[in-house]
């Protein structure tokens, strides 16, 4: 057993008395081995915050039953402390505030806002930026009306919201028919509760105007829709503050409410206990549950657009299921001012190197005019490959706006990578290695889409074949880095092109083709191959080497959509390529690829199974 008393950070002493009376409270038998409070610096990028100690309080127990010794264990719990209180001047955290639309909880945020603005070198400044063609004028923070303007190209400082529309259809959106009535006043009533709680948001930032995008583009005028979703990207980088509606699972829901106590509390509850501080002041701590963020549990983090709009913003205020979190360039915090790990945004999170890009004030990256060493553009074609790995898991109601909703991204890319951007993907006739890398995506759909929406998606056009975006499903590029090697004479690219939509350079296609001059094999059957699923098989194609074939589909979706006799390889590299079929008479589609299997024998390549194939034109739309 461990003291009455002890030892903690800087000699201040815990009483454990009242932390045993707790842990007796737990209906369970235990031995208190150790108890001691740590306190845990979380790195912020190359910066700290002066809150970014985070005071953890450590409990190992050896837990009996029936008088007989079991497990150990170890239990952690924030430890926080009231402002007022000796303790507040040796413990950084205050105690969670549950309720995020109170008083104090705006007292905070704004403190964010304003120790952002005055106090972080690595945060762009706060000041007039040009705002978007129509923003909603919010008045004060005592005004209860609201109204769309055209802003003019007027300067000015404005929040954006990122959140789910979800399924339903909202109660208003800005109209052709209603857009010159929205433009004298918009009715709190007839706004969707996310949309409201926005703009209370707004309010209570002092902040005078709101972008939302189903209010400040009229959405039945493919032009104006258009032209506003292609500054997506800019208008969310250059909001002052994003608020973040991630506890929201659609526009009717709201984000305001109080939070629930951490699932932690079903075993612990919060208590309090006696502290010795080290100037021998007595004083009492706070000890919580603790209760991770998990950024994969919120809703807006399974939707397409809110991606960039995570990404792209200088600052954010994230209402999410559990708390009030913040975040910029240079502070994560929640409320009760200690600093977070790494906010992710859900499944495969993104890898840091990608900051750099994304992020403009970043000294390396500060000058789109800065030539880039070969390792650095590996490393941001690496992270685009990343960033679209996790984008294609996420849904979008209107599938083709699979390009737009990451058009934003794009165009931050586009300021390092200097390429031509084709639906997705980035080719330049300097680097045919590098574009032929890009076309060895693999495609894995998801099995409980319906076949009515099977049909519809198949039957939208999004993107030619060989893009990713020209396709339903969740994209990887993971495989051997043997696969990447290109076939030495064996792949010419004789022309990439796409037809734009619209004006929009990183947005819709309607048309694009992809013109090569390759080694091809025909691939008799794939159905006397071993089946690993509905989407891969294995298939022996010279000796004992056995190839693996993705494909994009089910084989009876496939033939639903094509009748080939046959299905033909192309080779790419030294150990991969694509599977195509015919069109028509001149031109192909992708429905998958094909590599070697990783246990094939090491000393081959499949290059060997086209080795007397004479190189032949084939197009791909």
């Amino acid at each position: 057993m461990i003291s009455s008393n002890v030892r903690n950070m800087k000699d201040g002493r815990l009483k454990v008395d009242g932390l045993t009376d707790e842990l007796l409270a737990r209906n369970m038998e235990f031995e208190l081995r150790d108890a001691r409070i740590d306190r845990r610096q979380e790195p912020l990028g190359n910066r700290m915050a002066n809150f970014a100690g985070s005071e953890v309080l450590r409990v190992e127990l050896r837990v009996q039953q029936e008088g007989k010794f079991q497990w150990e264990r170890i239990e952690e719990f924030h430890v926080a402390a009231n402002d007022g209180n000796p303790t507040a001047r040796y413990i950084n955290r205050r105690p969670r505030i549950y309720d995020v639309a109170s008083e104090s909880s705006f007292q905070i945020a704004n403190g964010w806002l304003s120790t952002c603005h005055s106090s972080h070198d690595s945060c762009p400044p706060i000041k007039p930026v040009q705002l978007p063609t129509r923003v909603i004028d919010v008045g004060t923070s005592t005004s209860d009306q609201q109204k769309l303007i055209r802003t003019e190209s007027a300067l000015g400082h404005y929040a954006a919201l990122s959140y789910c529309w979800g399924v339903q259809p909202q109660p208003l959106i800005t109209t052709e028919s209603n857009v010159e009535t929205l433009y004298k006043n918009i009715p709190t009533s007839s706004l969707a509760k996310t949309i409201q709680e926005a703009i209370f948001v707004t309010r209570q930032l002092g902040l005078r105007y709101i972008w939302i995008d189903a209010i400040c583009i009229i959405q039945d005028s493919a032009a104006d829709r258009d032209a506003e979703l292609s500054r997506m990207g800019e208008i969310y980088e250059t909001a002052t503050i994003t608020i973040v509606a991630a506890s929201a699972k659609h526009c009717r829901q709201g984000f305001l409410q109080r939070r629930l106590y951490p699932w932690r509390a079903q075993e612990w509850k919060s208590f309090k206990l006696p502290f010795s501080c080290p100037d021998g002041a007595q004083g009492e701590l706070i000890i919580e549950p603790t209760d991770p963020y998990f950024s994969g549990d919120q809703p807006i983090n399974h939707r397409g657009w809110t991606l960039q709009e995570f990404l792209l913003p200088q600052r954010k205020l994230i209402y999410s299921t559990t708390q009030l979190l913040w975040q910029c360039h240079s502070v994560q915090a929640e409320l009760g001012n200690s600093a977070k790990k790494t906010l992710g945004i859900g499944r495969g999170l993104i890898k840091v190197q990608i900051l750099p890009m994304l992020l403009s004030s970043h000294e390396h990256f500060s000058s789109p005019d800065q030539k880039l060493d070969a390792e650095s553009l590996h490393d941001i074609r690496f992270n685009w490959q990343i960033l679209v790995e996790h984008y294609s898991t996420r849904s979008l109601t209107n599938k083709d706006d699979i390009l737009p909703a990451f058009s934003g991204i794009a165009t931050k890319f586009a300021r390092f990578l200097r390429e031509e951007y084709k639906a997705g993907l980035w080719y330049s006739e300097s680097s045919d290695s590098d574009f032929i890398q890009e076309l060895l995506w693999n495609l894995r759909i998801d099995k409980g889409v319906s076949e009515l929406d099977w049909a519809r998606q198949n039957n939208l056009y999004t993107a030619p074949s060989w893009s990713w975006a020209g396709h339903q499903g969740s994209v990887s590029w993971q495989f051997l880095p043997s696969l990447f090697t290109v076939a030495d004479k064996a792949c010419y690219i004789e022309e990439c092109s796409v037809q734009l939509a619209g004006l929009a350079p990183f947005g819709k296609v309607n048309g694009g083709r992809l013109r090569l001059r390759v080694k091809t094999r025909k691939l008799e059957s794939i159905g006397t191959g071993h089946v690993v699923d509905d989407f891969q098989y294995m298939v022996n194609v010279l000796e004992d080497d056995e190839v693996s074939i993705f494909l994009d589909d089910t084989v009876e979706h496939l033939a639903a959509r094509f009748t080939p006799r046959y299905l033909w390889c192309i080779l790419l590299t030294v150990n991969g390529g694509l599977l195509v079929v015919p069109y028509d008479e001149n031109r192909w589609v992708r429905i998958g690829m094909f590599s070697k299997k990783i246990v094939s024998h090491a000393g081959h390549t499949l290059s060997r199974w086209f080795e007397n194939e004479e190189l032949e034109e084939v197009t791909i739309i």
